[in-house]
């Protein structure tokens, strides 16, 4: 006590009080990001009720290298960096780790290494494409120039096959000279297809580092109404670097801010996936069970498909 009989305040506890009020200043700075422009972040809901703050509590995310391969003709590799919330599989922003110390932590449960191993799968087959573009670009240049020569090639054939037909006088050798004419599509195809082959490209990806990061997380729910039904949306923002978190898209699984809801089960679909039309039962992939993923195709135009050989 002080002469004054007033309690004397510690150094700790005005440092747990600057903690707490920085926590409800973070809190109501989410709490504005979906109250702000109308609805704000709610593409296609509106607001049920006032946030619910939680507690400042720990959260586990997996910082993950992966090393992309493209193999074709010709072997390319390059680096995909990807950060996972470990709690719900989200990717999110990347961490600040400039500032991290080493800790003991426990080994990753078999739903986080499920969900690690469902969003790399989903940043692989996203970020790829992307990353390795200019080697993908460059195996569509060789094939269009591969195409466009064996169009000009098949073509000058079947008009000098034509010609030597009707220079034919014998029939029996008109007979054989239209056969092997007859014959050019079957070559042509087979010729596309050592094409296809020869430039096929097959991507793979390889987890070459991966680091468990423990930080603090503000979190709030938000309670968002679609039509009559009601559901409640988590909204994170980490202590460490301040970054603002969203739920986990149903269809990609990216961390999204901006937001749509599927119209039978309220799960959270981010902008770009909401205006690809997944917000029917049918289509969300929340809702229905997931199927078999297509595999990548580089578009590349044909101008042998034109060609009428033999006719």
């Amino acid at each position: 006590m002080s002469e004054s009989g007033r309690t004397r305040s510690s150094p700790f506890r005005r440092e747990c009080s600057r903690w707490a009020l920085d926590a409800s200043r973070r809190l109501r700075y989410a709490d504005r990001h979906l109250a702000r422009e109308g609805s704000g972040g709610l593409l296609n809901a509106v607001r049920a009720g006032p946030a619910r703050p939680r507690p400042r509590a720990p959260a586990r995310y997996l910082a993950a290298h992966l090393r992309l391969t493209l193999q074709g003709d010709e072997v390319r590799h390059a680096t995909l960096p990807v950060a996972v919330r470990l709690d719900d599989g989200a990717e999110v922003a990347s961490l600040d780790l400039a500032a991290a110390y080493p800790v003991a932590v426990a080994p990753l449960g078999e739903a986080e290494r499920a969900a690690a191993a469902r969003t790399l799968q989903a940043a692989f087959r996203r970020a790829a494409p992307e990353v390795l573009g200019m080697a993908l670009e460059a195996i569509a240049r060789r094939a269009r120039r591969d195409l466009l020569r064996m169009a000009d090639y098949y073509a000058s054939l079947d008009g000098e096959m034509a010609r030597a037909v009707d220079r034919t006088r014998s029939p029996e050798e008109r007979t054989r000279r239209e056969a092997k004419r007859r014959l050019l599509p079957q070559e042509l195809e087979a010729r596309r297809a050592q094409l296809r082959d020869r430039l096929a490209a097959r991507l793979g990806a390889e987890l070459v580092a991966a680091t468990v990061v423990e930080t603090e997380v503000d979190a709030c729910d938000i309670p968002v109404r679609r039509r009559t039904r009601v559901t409640t949306l988590v909204l994170r923002r980490r202590a460490g670097d301040g970054v603002l978190e969203g739920p986990a898209c149903a269809s990609c699984a990216r961390s999204a801010l901006h937001l749509h809801v599927c119209d039978d089960g309220l799960h959270p679909l981010c902008a770009r996936c909401g205006r690809a039309g997944r917000l029917d039962a049918a289509r969300c992939p929340a809702c229905r069970p997931r199927g078999t993923r297509a595999s990548l195709a580089l578009p590349v135009g044909d101008p042998t498909a034109a060609l009428r050989l033999g006719r």
